[in-house]
C-alpha cells in the first residue's frame, strides 16, 4: 500500500510549486456552505476558488494562510487543483493539496478499482481504510505517522484517492507538526463530499470569490484549431 502511495506522490509532482507568497484570507470559512447543507440544487463546473471554498468549509478551526490553484487542460489531462497551506505563519508545514480531474475527459482511460477489503485496518505504524459508496465509487485512505518529505520524521501524512463513475479526486495532506494534524475522519469527509471536485454548487463558486490573495495558475494547451496539437504546452497564467 505504501509503495502505491509513494508512486502516487511522484506522479503528482512537487506539491510546493503551485503556491505563492500572498496572504490568504477566507472570510468566515466556518460559515461557508457545505454539500451537506444542500444550498444549491444540482451542480456545475467548479472554479479553482470554488473548489477551495468547498474544501475550506470542512476545515473548522484552521486558518488558511496561503491558497493557490487553477485549471490544467493539456493533451492528456484536464483537472482542477488547489493547494492550501494551513495554520503556520509561513504555511509550509501544514499542506493540503487536492486534484480533481474532469471525469468525462478520456473516460476510456479510467478504471474504478474495487476495495480489496472494506473498512479500516492497521498498516504498520499507520492505517488504511477503504469504502465503497452507494454509487460504486471507491474511496481509499492511507495515513502514516511520518511525512512524505525526507526531512519530515516527526510529522504525519495521509492520502485519499476517490474513483467512481462520475467523480475522481486525489487529496494529499502533510504536516511537520505531530500535534497539528487533520483527522482521517475529516479527510474522508472532504473526499466524499459530492461538491468537492470537478463539479460543485453555485454557492461554493460564489463563496470562493471572497477568498482574498488566492493565486491562480492555469495551464492550458489549445494551439490546434481543431483541438490539441503536439506542440510544447502553453503556460497561460490566470488573471
Amino acid at each position: 500500500m505504501r509503495t502505491a502511495l509513494i508512486a502516487t506522490v511522484i506522479l503528482l509532482g512537487p506539491l510546493a510549486t503551485a503556491c505563492g507568497n500572498d496572504t490568504v484570507r477566507a472570510e468566515d470559512p466556518a460559515g461557508s456552505p457545505t454539500a451537506s447543507a444542500s444550498i444549491a440544487a444540482g451542480s456545475l463546473t467548479a472554479t479553482p476558488v470554488g473548489l477551495a471554498a468547498a474544501v475550506i468549509g470542512h476545515l473548522d478551526g484552521w486558518e488558511v494562510v496561503e491558497a493557490s490553484g487553477g485549471l490544467t487542460d493539456m493533451e492528456d489531462t484536464r483537472e482542477l487543483s488547489v493547494d492550501l497551506r494551513l495554520g503556520n505563519a509561513d504555511g509550509r508545514h501544514n499542506r493540503l493539496s487536492i486534484q480533481a480531474p474532469d471525469p468525462t475527459y478520456l473516460s476510456g482511460d479510467r478504471e474504478v478499482e474495487p476495495c480489496v477489503e472494506e473498512g479500516r485496518m492497521a498498516e504498520g505504524e499507520g492505517a488504511s481504510e477503504c469504502r465503497t459508496l452507494p454509487d460504486g465509487t471507491t474511496v481509499q485512505l492511507v495515513s502514516m505517522p511520518y511525512g512524505f518529505s525526507d526531512d519530515n520524521a516527526d510529522g504525519s501524512a495521509a492520502a485519499v484517492m476517490l474513483s467512481g463513475p462520475d467523480r475522481e479526486l486525489t487529496l494529499m495532506w502533510e504536516t511537520y507538526d505531530a500535534d497539528a494534524t487533520l483527522p482521517d475522519t475529516v479527510l474522508m469527509e472532504i473526499a466524499t463530499d459530492p461538491l468537492v471536485g470537478w463539479t460543485t454548487s453555485a454557492a461554493h463558486n460564489a463563496e470562493g470569490e471572497r477568498i482574498q490573495g488566492f493565486r491562480a495558475d492555469d495551464r492550458v494547451d489549445r494551439d490546434g484549431e481543431d483541438g490539441y496539437d503536439d506542440s510544447s504546452p502553453d503556460v497561460q497564467p490566470a488573471p
